[in-house]
């Protein structure tokens, strides 16, 4: 059974030693260790590991199992190099509806921050390693039946919605240095912060283009630079997130 995102059913939980923030004991060692996060619009599944990030996506906050739904898959590989990660630990924050992990690498300390976003309509995935240049990965996305993605302005990845199957658009977004492209895959090398921005819906979904949301973030969040610091949109997007949950019934 898929942890869920909450205190009640978190069974193998512990306080951790931030506030707001529960630690997860169980290891993420298959799919029944993953944890379920939602926002009104999506259920996600996520199985974050030492060396590789999976994430599922699904529309609507039914049952995320149901056989045969439509889903998007997400892959990020860890390239730590000769480095072996240690102590990596997981959280849930229930208040917030968000995922994290940390680990180290030698003396380097990496965080990993999900979050599911209604009012920004996407999914952000945040990375940040306290020392300079520790950050190495390789995202890439897919949707079954969806084709190959296309990379657009080297930092975007694309399936396109039809009427068959749903679409999704990716921005990896570095704070430093440049992307590489692989394939249909998108890689990061020597990277100290980044931000990895999701968002995918049916055709008949009625919400705004896909390709249009980095656009709303940065006229949002950074409307003086083009283009907008990913850095102020992740500081933004958390704090819109704080008063939504503030706000809450």
């Amino acid at each position: 059974m898929i942890a869920r995102l909450a205190l009640a059913s978190c069974l193998v939980c512990t306080a951790a030693a931030e506030p707001g923030w529960v630690e997860v004991a169980a290891k993420p060692l298959a799919w029944q260790d993953a944890l379920t996060f939602q926002s009104k619009r999506r259920s996600l599944i996520l199985l974050d590991t030492p060396l590789e990030t999976r994430l599922q996506g699904y529309i609507g906050i039914d049952h995320p199992e149901i056989p045969g739904r439509e889903k998007l898959d997400l892959k990020i590989q860890w390239l730590a190099g000769e480095e072996r990660p240690v102590d990596f630990t997981r959280s849930i924050r229930p208040a917030n509806g968000m995922v994290r992990s940390t680990y180290r690498l030698g003396k380097t300390t990496v965080t990993r921050t999900f979050l599911a976003s209604d009012e920004e309509n996407a999914v952000f995935v945040h990375l940040i390693a306290d020392q300079p240049g520790a950050l190495a990965f390789r995202v890439s996305l897919s949707i079954l039946g969806a084709g190959e993605p296309k990379i657009e302005d080297r930092r975007q990845l694309v399936l396109p919605t039809t009427a068959d199957h749903m679409g999704a658009h990716l921005w990896v977004l570095p704070f430093e240095s440049d992307v590489a492209t692989e394939g249909h895959s998108i890689s990061v090398q020597g990277e100290g912060e980044a931000l990895i921005i999701i968002t995918y819906a049916l055709a008949a979904d009625g919400s705004s283009p896909l390709a249009e949301v980095l656009t709303r973030l940065g006229k949002r969040y950074d409307p003086e630079h083009l283009p907008p610091d990913p850095g102020r949109i992740w500081r933004g997007v958390l704090e819109t997130q704080r008063k939504s949950t503030e706000n809450s019934p």
